[in-house]
C-alpha cells in the first residue's frame, strides 16, 4: 500500500509550492537554497551572495591566520623593539598569537566543515531521507493506524453504549403500582400511565 500511495504523492513539488508560498519569508539566499536542496539540486541558486561571503570569510582567516604566524615567528627581542614592549608583554604577545592562530585554524576547519555540509551531495539525501520517509511511509502507516484505532475505538464504543442502554432496565427494574398490578411510571418520561 505504501508504494502505490509514494508514486501518488510527490513531496519534492508539494515542499516546493510551499517554498514559494512562504518565499517572503525567507532571505534569498536561503531561498534559492532551499529550492537548490529540494530540486535535487537540478535549479541552482544564485552564487553572487555566497560566494561573496565565503571569500570574505577565506580572506578574513587567511589574514588572521598569517599575521599571527609572523608574530608568533619573531624573535622576542626583535618584537620588544617592534612594537616598543617589555619582555613579558611580549612574550604575552605571541601567547595570545599562538591562541588566536590555533581558534582560527580550528574557525577554517569548522568552515570547510559548513560548506561540505552546505553541499548538495550532502544535505539533498538527508532532505530526501526525511521528507520521503515521513511522507511516503510514515505517513501512510500513521494514517492506517489512526483509522484503524479510530475504527476499533467507534466499534466498542456504540456496542457499549448499546449493551448499557440494554442492561439499564434490568439493573433498574420499572416499579409497579401495588394496588393493582399495573406499571406505574416510565423510566424514560417520567409521566405516570395506566393500562387499561
Amino acid at each position: 500500500m505504501s508504494q502505490r500511495a509514494s508514486s501518488s504523492i510527490k513531496p519534492d513539488a508539494i515542499v516546493q509550492s510551499g517554498l514559494y508560498y512562504y518565499q517572503e519569508k525567507f532571505t534569498s539566499i536561503v531561498f534559492d537554497h532551499l529550492i537548490y536542496y529540494v530540486s535535487g539540486c537540478t535549479v541552482k541558486p544564485q552564487e553572487e551572495e555566497m560566494e561573496e561571503i565565503r571569500q570574505t570569510m577565506n580572506v578574513a582567516l587567511g589574514t588572521v591566520y598569517n599575521l599571527t604566524a609572523i608574530v608568533m615567528d619573531l624573535p622576542l627581542p626583535t618584537l620588544e623593539l617592534q612594537c616598543n614592549v617589555t619582555a613579558p608583554v611580549a612574550t604575552r604577545v605571541q601567547t595570545i598569537s599562538s591562541s588566536l592562530q590555533n581558534t582560527t585554524y580550528n574557525f577554517n576547519q569548522a568552515w570547510i566543515g559548513v560548506q561540505e555540509i552546505l553541499a548538495c551531495k550532502t544535505f539533498n539525501p538527508i532532505y530526501t531521507t526525511f521528507v520521503h520517509e515521513a511522507v511516503c511511509t510514515q505517513g501512510v502507516g500513521g494514517l492506517t493506524w489512526i483509522f484503524s484505532t479510530s475504527l476499533f475505538l467507534c466499534l466498542f464504543a456504540m456496542s457499549m453504549i448499546t449493551v448499557r442502554a440494554a442492561m439499564s432496565p434490568a439493573l433498574r427494574p420499572i416499579p409497579r403500582d401495588n394496588s393493582s398490578g399495573v406499571m406505574g411510571t416510565s423510566l424514560l418520561s417520567g409521566s405516570s400511565f395506566t393500562l387499561s
